[in-house]
């Protein structure tokens, strides 16, 4: 079974096992293959079996294929071939050394904290590295803005997740809280684009990433969760084809919280590492939100519960009153 070597114009790195007859690659968010930057079209080529591998072929795009270094049309891939589409390098081969780089981790702690100590872009830095700083400052602008007079936790979720689905290539978004049975994540929120409510069919979150990213404190995405050997035997993976996904712990004062999930099923490697450091940094506002409504409705709670108290006790004194001043008008009436 061959696979392919992608390197992304973002530096994202991932090998991806070839199992379907053909795949479309290009800019455009309904390819099987994503890829951005300058000379990308929105349907650039495709990968179509040849008997035991794959060839090539254009599909009509600006900038052309390159294949070791040719402009191409149409070639059948060898081993080792590197194929060259807009800035991303894609190296086609065997899969018989295929590695868990499918998956890319960020320390949650450690992303955090370079956020909130305003951590600069090194001198020198590309200008793709800083257009993401600049995308994650300004989302999390929007976040807080958002957030700003939320209090409902249902409020809280659904805004969270619209924003991200707005500027990543997610389809569908979730946040889940623990509940009860340690380690049990319940969903409080599924959103698609265009839709967000309670009753969308439930997300399949794989208890193995949920225990990853909650016991080591790491952010993940993977390019292909079916065909990486950490994740690919769950059952939830196998029964729901999981393949691009990208994860991160809720954090508290407290301890974790739950997890903040956005997937792609339609597309590989959907996600790259600036999604996921945006998607940790979201998540430490997302569970700070969290934290405030839960204090909101607890005082809520709270004040409810005084009220009837209070009601109780001046219905009760109405009443005693009532009786002292009926007792008191009968003893008046039998003194005359």
């Amino acid at each position: 079974m061959p696979k392919l070597s992608i390197r992304k114009s973002s530096g994202q790195f991932a090998e991806l096992p070839l199992l379907h007859a053909r795949y479309s690659v290009g800019r455009s968010a309904d390819n099987d293959i994503v890829l951005e930057g300058a000379g990308v079209s929105r349907h650039h080529c495709a990968l179509e079996r040849d008997g035991e591998g794959y060839q090539i072929r254009d599909l009509g795009s600006h900038n052309g294929v390159y294949l070791n270094g040719r402009s191409v049309q149409q070639a059948r891939l060898r081993e080792n071939d590197e194929i060259r589409i807009g800035n991303a390098i894609l190296v086609y081969g065997p899969a018989s050394d295929l590695t868990s780089t499918v998956t890319f981790e960020e320390d949650y702690d450690q992303v955090v904290a370079s956020i909130r100590s305003g951590a600069q872009t090194p001198p020198g830095a590309a200008g793709e590295e800083l257009a993401g700083d600049r995308r994650t400052l300004s989302l999390l602008c929007d976040l807080s803005f958002g957030l700003s007079t939320v209090t409902s936790l249902d409020e809280v979720a659904r805004k969270a997740i619209e924003i991200l689905l707005e500027t990543t290539r997610a389809e569908r978004g979730a946040i889940f809280l623990l509940d009860g049975e340690p380690g049990a994540l319940r969903p409080i929120m599924v959103c698609e684009r265009g839709e967000s409510r309670r009753d969308l069919e439930p997300v399949a979150l794989s208890s193995t990433i949920a225990r990853r990213i909650l016991t080591e404190r790491k952010g993940l995405i993977t390019a292909d969760a079916a065909a990486d050997p950490r994740f690919a035997h769950g059952e939830s993976v196998v029964l729901h084809g999981l393949r691009s996904v990208c994860c991160a712990p809720l954090v508290g004062k407290g301890g974790n919280l739950g997890a903040l999930y956005l997937e792609n099923n339609r597309v590989l490697g959907a996600f790259d590492s600036d999604d996921l450091r945006l998607l940790c940094a979201v998540a430490s506002q997302i569970a700070l939100s969290v934290e405030n409504a839960r204090f909101f409705e607890a005082l809520k709670r709270s004040n409810e519960e005084l009220e009837r108290l209070v009601e109780e006790r001046t219905a009760a004194l109405r009443e005693t009153e009532l009786r002292l001043y009926q007792s008191e008008k009968i003893s008046s009436l039998s003194r005359a």
